[in-house]
Formats: structure tokens, C-alpha cells, sequence
């Protein structure tokens, strides 16, 4: 089964997009960062519940997805979308957008390097990327491979399928945003301190170890002759 037509099926059965603490970290990131009415391209914008938020929020957003249910759904709501698959390139001008919405994409595409370059590619010079990266290195998942098991073994025997295709350490994150031009500008992390199930936001990195979410905010630098 193509991924798009996965996601079809998860759409159809009732599931949608949430704001959860990463977003309305972003979300108060945009307002701090970017001025009212500007150009915001929210890609994997699913069914189109955070596209809302933001244009709630005095912002011009344009959503993109693979799925055409999650589009669709979108779509009437009253957002302006359109089917894209990001691992083929962005059907957009050279720096025609003033932000990039980009909550767990990153880790879904088959080629980040030339996504992330595409984003730098459409927005314009000194842009924000708004992002949301998994980090692979959590303790929990230090512990699974210590003890010889695969850290992909839970979410298959639970969901049959894995949907990740990077493995992101903060060391690969680093070089990934650097190869396509952007500076990271703030890089918070959310983390679960397991067994008591605590989570926090922290830009601590003595606390990368509890970290499974990188909240990043990027710019873009333009090469101009």
C-alpha cells in the first residue's frame, strides 16, 4: 500500500490533526517571530486543524498534504490546499513564503536533505522554518538497543508499520539544517522523564537524554550574488 492511500484510510476513520505542547510552543514562536499577514506554508497539513490556528491568528496559509481525503477535509473547511507529495519537490516560486509550518515531516520523507532545501528554495531571505524533529536517542530507546532489541520493534507490533525513514540524532539534525542553508536560531526540546511520566520544554541539553522532540525554529540563508 502507497503511504498516501495509508493516510487516506487513517483520515477516513475519524483521525485528525492535534495542537499538542509542540505546536503551541510554535504557535506562540510565530507570534513572537513572524508580523501579522505574513505568508505561511503549513506542509503535512493533514485535515487542517492547526492551518486553522494559525489563520485564527492573522496569518495567510497555504496547507499542503499527500492525502487527498485529509484535503479534502481541509478544504471544507475553508483552507486553501492542495495535494503535494514534498518528496518530489514544492509547486511554488522562489521565495514566495515568509514561513515554513513543518511539525513531524522532516523524519516522513524519503530525501530531507532535498526537502529541507526546497523549503529554504521557496521562502524568502531570512524566512523561519517552524519545526518539529523526533530525537531517536531518548533514553528509552538507548535501553531497547542496549539489551539487543530493535527500537522500530513496538510501533510495529502495535501499529504494523513504521513511518519513519531518519534516525535523528542531534548531530544529524545540525548537519541536515546546515547542508540546506538554514540557521538554527532556537532549538528547544521536549522531553518524558519515564516511570513517572513527566514532560517538560527545556533548552537544557544536560537533558537530551530524557529529550524525544526537537522544537526548532531556523532561518534561511540566501546565497545572492
Amino acid at each position: 500500500m502507497k503511504p498516501s492511500q495509508r493516510e487516506d484510510q487513517r483520515y477516513k476513520s475519524g483521525i485528525r490533526c492535534k495542537i499538542n505542547i509542540e505546536e503551541k510552543v510554535l504557535l506562540h514562536l510565530l507570534e513572537q517571530y513572524v508580523p501579522l499577514g505574513s505568508r505561511v506554508l503549513d506542509v503535512g497539513c493533514g485535515t487542517g486543524e492547526i492551518s486553522l490556528e494559525i489563520q485564527k491568528r492573522g496569518y495567510k496559509v497555504i496547507g499542503i498534504d499527500f492525502s487527498r481525503v485529509a484535503i479534502e477535509i481541509a478544504t471544507e473547511q475553508g483552507l486553501t490546499c492542495q495535494v503535494v507529495d514534498v518528496d518530489e519537490g514544492l509547486p511554488f516560486s522562489d521565495d514566495e513564503f515568509d514561513v515554513i509550518w513543518a511539525t513531524d515531516i522532516v523524519e516522513h520523507v524519503f530525501d530531507p536533505i532535498f526537502v529541507l532545501k526546497e523549503m529554504n528554495r521557496v521562502l524568502v531571505s531570512d524566512g523561519v522554518l517552524l519545526a518539529t524533529i523526533p530525537y531517536d536517542l531518548h533514553l528509552s530507546n538507548r535501553l531497547r538497543i542496549l539489551i539487543g532489541k530493535s527500537y522500530q520493534e513496538n510501533v510495529y507490533k502495535r501499529y504494523k508499520q513504521y513511518k519513519h525513514h531518519t534516525f535523528f540524532s542531534l548531530g544529524l539534525l545540525k548537519y541536515m539544517m546546515k547542508e540546506a542553508s538554514f540557521d538554527i536560531e532556537k532549538n528547544m526540546l521536549k522531553c518524558r522523564i519515564p516511570l513517572i511520566n513527566k514532560t517538560f520544554i527545556t533548552t537544557n541539553s544536560a537533558f537530551l537524554i530524557f529529550g524525544d522532540t526537537f522544537i526548532l525554529l531556523a532561518r534561511a540563508r540566501k546565497n545572492r550574488l
